[in-house]
C-alpha cells in the first residue's frame, strides 16, 4: 500500500503500536471481584474482544450487565482501580509491535503522525513519553473523548488526505463516522482477526500484516 499520497497518518494504539489487546482482556478479567462465575468471566472476555476499543465506561457498563450481582458501586470502583493499575503497569511492559518504531522513524519525516485511541488519554501520553514514542507524533488523543470525535478533531487541523491505521471494527466505524479518512486494517495483533478479515474481504477494505507493506 502506497503512503506517498497521504499527508497525515493516524494510528490506533492497542494492537497497532503496542501489543495490548489480549493482555487488556486478561487484565480486566483478573480485576473482577471474587465470586464472579467462570462462565461470566468467559462471556465478558468474549464480549470485550468483539468490541475492543470501546471506552472504560462501556467496559464497566458491560460488566454490570453480565455480572449484575457483583455490580455494586463499591465493586465497580474497586474493579476500575485494579484494572487501571494493571493496565498502567502493563503498558510499560507489553511489547511494541514488530517493525513499529522503524516505520514511525521513517514516516515521521514525510507525514504528520497522530494517535487516536479509546484508551485513557493521560495514561497514553505518559506511556508514550516513557517508552520514547511521543517524539513521532503531533498529537496523542484518547478517552474519555470518543474515538470518532478525536478523529474529527485531527481532521480539522491536519493536512489532507489522511489515512487511519486500525485493527478493529470499532476503528473502522470510527473512521467512517468521522469522515475524511481512508482506512487500512492492521491484522497481526487484532483480537477479532477472523471477523475483521471476513468484513474487509467482503467490503474490499485494504489489509496489511506488517508495517513493511506500507510503502512510501
Amino acid at each position: 500500500m502506497r503512503l506517498s499520497k497521504y499527508s497525515t497518518i493516524v494510528f490506533d494504539c492497542d494492537g497497532v503500536l503496542i501489543d495490548a489487546n489480549e493482555p487488556k482482556v486478561k487484565a480486566f478479567v483478573q480485576a473482577m471481584p471474587e465470586g464472579v462465575e467462570e462462565s461470566q468471566r468467559t462471556l465478558f472476555a468474549q464480549t470485550m474482544s468483539r468490541n475492543f476499543g470501546k471506552s472504560r465506561q462501556w467496559l464497566l457498563d458491560t460488566f454490570a450487565e453480565i455480572c449484575p450481582g457483583h455490580a455494586s458501586a463499591e465493586n465497580i470502583a474497586a474493579l476500575l482501580a485494579r484494572y487501571s493499575s494493571l493496565v498502567s503497569k502493563g503498558y510499560l511492559e507489553w511489547s511494541i509491535t514488530e517493525g513499529c518504531e522503524e516505520f514511525l522513524a521513517s514516516a515521521a519525516n514525510k507525514q504528520e503522525l497522530h494517535v487516536a485511541s479509546g484508551s485513557n488519554q493521560d495514561e497514553l501520553r505518559r506511556v508514550f513519553e516513557q517508552r520514547g514514542l511521543s517524539k513521532y507524533f503531533k498529537s496523542i488523543l484518547g478517552g474519555p473523548t470518543p474515538k470518532h470525535e478525536n478523529l474529527k478533531s485531527i481532521l480539522e487541523n491536519a493536512p489532507a488526505p489522511a489515512l487511519f491505521v486500525g485493527d478493529s471494527m470499532i476503528d473502522y466505524e470510527s473512521a467512517q463516522k468521522s469522515g475524511g479518512f481512508d482506512f487500512v486494517f492492521y491484522l497481526p495483533y487484532s483480537i477479532d482477526r477472523e471477523n475483521v478479515t471476513r468484513f474487509a474481504q467482503h467490503n474490499n477494505i485494504p489489509m496489511i500484516n506488517s508495517f513493511s507493506e506500507l510503502q512510501q
